[in-house]
């Protein structure tokens, strides 16, 4: 169990109620391949529970506090009873496949917002309104195949933001733009793109020039692939790029 309990420190994973995560520590690329494996076995298991809900939260379960809300019931839709002054958020294993707008508009206070292994198709623009603590936004195993524009917009205190395991083919840097076209994006980001479909060419020439310029660093190593560029990596992917893109 300690050793459990270690290894999901490393990979930044979940166990009970609890979050393990090292904020101030980038994941030594070492430890890459473990984490990938640790992942695509909890996946598998996850897969295989009926509810589809994680292993570890039971079925039709919901659990909140002040500070804390998490419900794995098998909603259709996001709930509108999550306690205003909550921190972290966790919704998943659920059916849901839509994202309204100000789903979340009342938490404020807000720094964890986890809605992975659902069914989102939808995020409508203005989803993530009033989420101005917010810190770390998963979205990992779901079904987005698009982004739209401004979808990330207006979250100032973003500093991890995970889409892996999605239907993305491309991700436009206009999902940081507001309804102007000024581009509102968090300082530093850490993010996960890997298991995407993503064509990739001259519209992810900005993604290239996030990781130039030290924007954001990839989430675990979780780069993108390129479903156009079966065997190669990411960073010996030439976009040929004449101009970077949209300045970040």
């Amino acid at each position: 169990m300690h050793f459990l309990r270690a290894w999901l420190k490393i990979c930044d994973f979940e166990y009970g109620n609890h979050h393990y995560r090292l904020p101030s520590i980038n994941i030594h690329p070492s430890f890459h391949p473990f984490c990938n494996l640790f992942y695509s076995g909890v996946a598998v298991c996850v897969q295989s529970v009926q509810s589809a809900c994680p292993s570890w939260i039971p079925p039709k379960a919901e659990y909140k506090d002040k500070n804390y809300y998490r419900n794995c019931q098998g909603l259709s839709t996001i709930p509108d009873n999550i306690p205003a002054e909550a921190l972290e958020v966790r919704i998943r294993g659920n059916p849901i496949r839509r994202v309204p707008a100000d789903a979340f508009s009342q938490l404020s206070h807000c720094t964890i917002l986890n809605l992975g292994w659902n069914e989102i198709e939808q995020i409508e623009p203005g989803a993530f309104n009033g989420l101005i603590s917010l810190e770390q936004l998963y979205l990992y195993y779901n079904k987005l195949s698009e982004i739209e524009p401004g979808t990330f917009s207006h979250l100032p205190a973003l500093d991890t933001l995970s889409l892996r395991e999605n239907k993305l083919t491309t991700l436009p840097w206009t999902v940081f733009t507001d309804g102007t076209g000024n581009i509102t994006r968090p300082a530093r980001l850490s993010l996960a793109l890997r298991q995407n479909p993503f064509q990739c060419d001259t519209t992810l020439c900005w993604v290239k020039q996030g990781q130039q310029d030290g924007w954001f660093t990839w989430w675990l190593g979780y780069d993108p692939d390129c479903a156009n560029y079966p065997d190669t990596n990411w960073s010996d992917v030439n976009l040929q790029c004449d101009s970077i893109g949209k300045p970040l």
